[in-house]
């Protein structure tokens, strides 16, 4: 469960005000919750001001009720009282550069006096017990939920001591001829009945904010993975596209500039009238020249394999195969299953490179002597599998490895999941499936 957010201070390390531990304030967030508590308190902050603005209206709607327009409804000591709540609210709302919770407390505090006043002068005729149920509540989404539950205490014992009050008083028209022990027992009743719902209520809303913060961190996380593994993603086509142009300096480019040179000693030799050893210098072209063609067309099939239509799909994952079987350092093979499957060059792209992928993880990290592809249409989904027999895979491997992390990157792209497990008597299972819609994902 997400940690309870700090206030603005404690969100950038500062440390703890003196005043949390008396508001019981949770311990302080881990790193990985930073970000989401920061994003929580942002919005506590705001939906107080809120509340806040809203309180202010109604009270001063309230003083015009009891001062100008029916002051019968209440004593003078009950509008002095209004006044003073009404005046700690204005405060609150002044002084913005005040820690949150402090605030928040402050702005409690006035409430409990408006409910303590309504209490012992109209005893459960007025709202509030109303009124101390939504304190604690407030006290919950604003400032956090050990605060919550230390505001319903405070509520009980405010109850209580209203209640104390107003039957010492014998105010309450409702009670007039009832012995003291019924009063008593009413009053019990409604204690009970305001515990009861103040427990239900906070349990609830305290379970709403931890599902709302889970989600937040969730939802926060996968979108920060997302954005590394699309910067992996384009570090990585970066990185080959380096490579590549190495590879074609280095061979293709070295060979070419050979044939010219060679091409250039048969041109003098020519002009000169001589024609001995040309046959010898227009062989050595003519193989540096289809030496260099078969790198670049390699090349190519590795930067750009074939178009991804239904049927060249399985013709790409084979062509994988014999390239990797040609490293001669495992026997490798493919299997089609059924008839060539439809799917989209989008989805297909994304599969031949989650395949690629998986076989050179086996070749290159396994050990194993016997790697299979599989691609086959089954329940209305395209499923993808490369089993090897090698070393397997450690559980912090599978989760933790780039690689692993950019094959379930590309799934999630193509609209399908990833799953990577020990493959039966040994080695390493990595199955792709994609849904199938209509004709396609």
């Amino acid at each position: 469960m997400p940690s309870e957010p700090r206030d603005s201070d404690e969100a950038q390390g500062v440390g703890p005000h003196p005043e949390s531990a008396a508001f019981g304030e949770d311990a302080p967030p881990s790193h990985g919750d930073r970000d989401s508590d920061t994003v929580t308190l942002s919005w506590r902050k705001k939906a107080f001001q809120w509340i806040l603005w809203i309180l202010l209206f109604t009270g001063s709607t309230q003083l015009l009720l009891v001062f100008l327009l029916t002051p019968e409804v209440a004593p003078l000591r009950n509008r002095l009282a209004v006044v003073a709540m009404f005046g700690i609210l204005v405060a609150v709302a002044l002084v913005r550069g005040a820690p949150h919770r402090i605030r928040v407390w402050v702005m409690l505090a006035a409430g409990y006096g408006a409910a303590f006043v309504m209490l012992s002068s109209t005893g459960l005729l007025g709202g509030g017990r109303t009124l101390l149920l939504t304190i604690a509540i407030y006290a919950l989404v604003f400032a956090g939920r050990r605060s919550g539950w230390v505001a319903a205490g405070i509520s009980l014992l405010v109850f209580a001591i209203g209640a104390a009050i107003y039957m010492q008083a014998g105010s309450d028209p409702s009670l007039q001829g009832q012995e003291g022990l019924v009063s008593i027992k009413y009053w019990l009743f409604q204690g009970t009945m305001l515990s009861f719902s103040l427990g239900t209520v906070l349990f609830l809303v305290a379970s709403l904010v931890n599902v709302l913060g889970e989600a937040l961190t969730t939802e926060r996380e996968a979108a920060r993975e997302r954005d590394r593994l699309e910067r992996l993603l384009l570090e990585t086509a970066a990185r080959e596209r380096r490579d590549v142009g190495h590879q074609l300096h280095d061979g293709p480019c070295q060979q070419i500039t050979a044939a010219l040179l060679r091409c250039k000693v048969a041109q003098r030799s020519l002009a000169s009238g001589s024609v001995e050893g040309q046959e010898g210098h227009l062989e050595a072209i003519a193989e540096l020249l289809d030496t260099s063609v078969g790198e670049i067309h390699d090349l190519a099939k590795g930067m750009s394999p074939p178009g991804f239509s239904p049927e060249s799909l399985p013709a790409a994952l084979a062509e994988l195969v014999r390239g990797a079987r040609a490293a001669g350092v495992a026997a490798c093979d493919f299997s089609l299953q059924g008839t060539a499957p439809t799917c989209s060059r989008f989805v297909a792209d994304h599969l031949f490179r989650i395949a690629q992928e998986a076989v050179g993880n086996a070749l290159r990290h396994s050990m194993a002597r016997r790697i299979q592809v599989r691609l086959r249409a089954h329940g209305g989904a395209l499923v993808l599998q490369i089993l090897d027999d090698g070393a397997g895979i450690s559980r912090d491997a599978n989760r933790g490895r780039m690689g692993m992390r950019i094959m379930r990157h590309r799934a999630e792209l193509a609209g399908g999941s990833l799953s990577v497990g020990p493959a039966e008597g040994g080695g390493t299972t990595v199955t792709c499936t994609v849904p199938l819609r209509g004709g396609g994902p």
